[in-house]
């Protein structure tokens, strides 16, 4: 096999889907907001470990919103405009430091982060997200946003661009890799620059969440199991409101909602297993709202609306 077929073949077997990626980063934040945001920024600019140390405090420009990326292996380093959700992770991540160390993310014994360190750590969350051992490996994150970017329908030239890549030979493995978990399509019409496409990427999820109006989705009351008879067979991520304070109590995903809700019983009609939530949720006639959506969105959606709306239940185990 000569290296080219090796290339080529590397982001078949190495990369995440969006669903993998959103229970990385998920279990990252409930250990370590460093963590956390480490993963984010490497996965979103495709950083290699090595260049995730060489990131400094002064690479990141809170007030432009932007942070120096400084490229290894001959690749091109840039300075990158960061989504705003990422700004305010990053923001909020910095605002936590008490010291004067230059480097952006530091080891717990006050050194910056190394490659070694981040292997770790992988390994670590890979292990608790139930990730496959052989995806376990920081340089999937890198895979990961080349194949979703080509997928997304970003040219070779802009994602290349995004990646650092000095060369198109560089994009070529990603261009061959099945089209399997297309996430965001960009428009028919030319954007413009580079950025501004990598931009649109997330500005169009960022879109998408500031326009749904829970109030404006379908529901149903929970009041007993015959109440959920009436749910929809459906992809989407639901919400369970209180209704005197319509407060969102809970919000989770569900790849059918109607069997994600209705209850299981044996062969004497006696339940058995229901949704974790329904006894308080029916005790208070709760609302049950829902958002349907393809199913591979729905855990990218919910993680970030848990994380914007942070509902109590969702930090209850039941």
């Amino acid at each position: 096999m000569n290296d080219l077929t090796q290339r080529t073949q590397t982001p078949k077997s190495k990369w995440l889907s969006q669903e993998q990626l959103e229970r990385l980063f998920v279990i990252a934040s409930c250990d370590s907001k460093r963590d956390e945001t480490v993963f984010r920024i490497s996965y979103w600019f495709g950083l290699r470990a090595s260049e995730v140390g060489l990131l400094q405090r002064d690479d990141y420009d809170a007030d432009a919103g932007t942070i120096f990326v400084h490229r290894l292996k001959g690749s091109l380093s840039h300075s990158y405009q960061l989504p705003p959700e990422l700004d305010r992770l990053l923001d909020s991540y910095v605002g936590t430091r008490d010291d004067d160390h230059p480097a952006l993310f530091l080891s717990r014994n006050g050194n910056g982060i190394s490659r070694k360190q981040l292997a770790v750590l992988m390994k670590k969350y890979g292990g608790k997200a139930k990730l496959p051992p052989e995806k376990c490996n920081f340089h999937v994150l890198r895979h990961s946003i080349g194949l979703h970017l080509v997928w997304s329908g970003i040219s070779p030239e802009r994602v290349g661009y995004h990646l650092g890549h000095s060369s198109f030979q560089s994009i070529r493995p990603y261009l061959e890799t099945d089209k399997t978990d297309v996430f965001i399509s960009l428009p028919d019409d030319d954007i413009g620059n580079p950025m501004d496409a990598i931009e649109y990427h997330f500005s169009e999820m960022s879109r998408h969440l500031s326009n749904v109006d829970i109030g404006e989705l379908p529901f149903l009351t929970i009041d007993g199991f015959e109440s959920l008879t009436g749910l929809p067979k459906i992809s989407c991520v639901y919400f369970v409101v209180c209704p005197t304070t319509h407060n969102v109590l809970y919000i989770g995903k569900a790849t059918n909602l109607r069997g994600r809700w209705s209850p299981n019983t044996n062969v004497h009609g006696d339940v058995i297993d229901v949704h974790s939530g329904f006894y308080l949720a029916a005790e208070m006639k709760a609302r049950l709202y829902w958002w349907d959506m393809p199913k591979k969105m729905i855990a990218t959606i919910e993680g970030i609306l848990i994380r914007k709306m942070n509902p109590k239940w969702n930090k209850v185990k039941f």
